[in-house]
């Protein structure tokens, strides 16, 4: 307390009073207020930090940043995954515009990453990103609450898709530092003269 408020302190074990300059950022994404009411928070600590505060909304409040942030992390995953960078179609572009992101920024980085993925260099459907729940959003044909099987069939084919190509880029990206191909593991057939005899 006494650093924050007076930017100085004391070494352990020693005399001399050490003056610093620095400032201390803070986040929460809770009502301090209301935690200092309820004696959840120190008051005097509360008091001490709110000196500028920024209140930055969710970003479902924020919907006009939802494509700019969406481009910016469709940049930077495609470049992480060596996938060319397509972009989103409308009906893409429309459902991340009109999604509640209950996650905010990060919820939506991991939804890009995982379209990057699926789409492998395709342009952005609405079919790449995590099917929704059924009380926010409209099941999809064919799909009903009794019969979860092509739900689960088609989780299972993106999984594969997904770990298909994680390891095609893996094999590159070693192929890359080799110069000649990784060697066959698989044996070699027996010669005649090598096969037992009866």
């Amino acid at each position: 307390m006494r650093v924050i408020q007076e930017h100085s302190f004391e070494r352990v074990g020693g005399n001399e009073t050490i003056e610093g300059n620095f400032r201390v950022i803070a986040a929460t994404n809770r009502d301090l207020e209301a935690c200092v009411q309820e004696k959840l928070f120190r008051e005097d600590l509360f008091y001490r930090l709110n000196v500028v505060r920024i209140s930055v909304p969710a970003l479902r409040e924020r919907r006009s940043d939802i494509v700019l942030l969406a481009e910016h992390f469709l940049r930077l995953c495609s470049e992480k995954n060596n996938v060319p960078a397509v972009g989103f179609s409308e009906d893409a572009i429309l459902m991340l515009q009109t999604y509640s992101y209950p996650g905010n920024v990060r919820e939506l980085e991991n939804m890009i990453e995982r379209a990057v993925l699926m789409a492998r260099g395709r342009v952005i459907m609405p079919s790449h990103f995590p099917s929704r729940d059924a009380s926010s959003e409209r099941a999809e044909p064919g799909i009903s609450e009794g019969n979860s099987e092509p739900a689960i069939s088609q989780s299972r084919c993106g999984i594969r898709e997904i770990l298909d190509h994680k390891r095609t880029l893996g094999f590159r990206r070693k192929q890359n530092g080799r110069s000649r191909p990784p060697a066959d593991p698989s044996p070699a057939p027996l010669q005649e003269n090598d096969r037992l005899q009866d």
